[in-house]
């Protein structure tokens, strides 16, 4: 557990210096010289707020770090001050994209929140989390190797450790998987789409922070769209050699 924590925060994902080094130096320096060290202030503006926020990643409140993350519509996390966005400069850790996944709550700190609704806890580092569309997206699509383990019932913090799996649902022989190697039971009648966007969309984790479908990545939509039969008053997926009935409807 201690090296997955140390992996949290703007420590672990400066290339050009070694994460335990700055992680012991982040911690040392002041809030008021911080400023110094990693200069850059970002003004953000998304979700419901026109007014930029300005921030430090890493900035010192309450004795407690914050750092400040966004997640695309391809499911890369990125650093939110990342001014370059792409697979390059994706943060790609499994580890500790599992770690930051499975802690993701609503903001309810009264920090931010309308620029950042979720936020990923890690000892005394807050990570807030703003998203492109839905904060968890299923990014790839694969055959089980071996049955789905039995969760345990999920904590009273909210948060997305150990959820309670349909033991119904442990016969399926596809997952799709979101973070770094997490994993959802595929349902191929399941899947929806936005009529307006286009984006398909899979039932997320039960009790989850995020209740609603999450967002399947941008790629690995485009694949399953090459199979889908759209129709006025239903569709048609055609998965692993089975058809399957599902509700999207397009105006043809």
């Amino acid at each position: 557990m201690r090296s997955v924590i140390r992996a949290c925060g703007l420590a672990s994902h400066l290339s050009w210096i070694s994460s335990a080094c700055l992680s012991s130096t982040v911690s040392s320096i002041p809030n008021n010289r911080l400023s110094q060290v990693f200069p850059q202030t970002w003004k953000g503006h998304r979700c419901a707020s026109s007014t930029p926020l300005e921030y430090t990643q890493g900035q010192l409140v309450d004795k407690q770090r914050e750092y400040f993350y966004f997640i695309d519509h391809n499911g890369f996390l990125f650093l939110d001050d990342t001014k370059m966005k792409n697979f390059t400069s994706q943060l790609k850790d499994r580890q500790f994209l599992d770690f930051f996944f499975r802690r993701v709550e609503l903001n309810k700190t009264g920090r931010y929140e309308e620029y950042y609704p979720y936020l990923s806890r890690c000892g005394r580092e807050m990570n807030f989390l703003n998203c492109d569309d839905t904060p968890f997206v299923f990014h790839t699509v694969r055959r089980r190797t071996a049955p789905a383990p039995r969760r345990r019932k999920l904590k009273k913090t909210g948060t997305n450790d150990n959820f309670q799996q349909n033991s119904s649902l442990l016969d399926c022989e596809w997952e799709l998987v979101y973070a770094g190697n997490c994993t959802q039971v595929f349902s191929p009648d399941k899947i929806t789409m936005d009529a307006d966007t286009g984006r398909l969309y899979h039932p997320g984790i039960e009790g989850s922070c995020f209740d609603r479908p999450w967002l399947i990545a941008s790629k690995l939509a485009r694949e399953m769209c090459k199979d889908i039969q759209f129709g006025r008053t239903s569709s048609k997926f055609t998965w692993d050699g089975k058809t399957f009935d599902v509700d999207i409807k397009i105006d043809i």
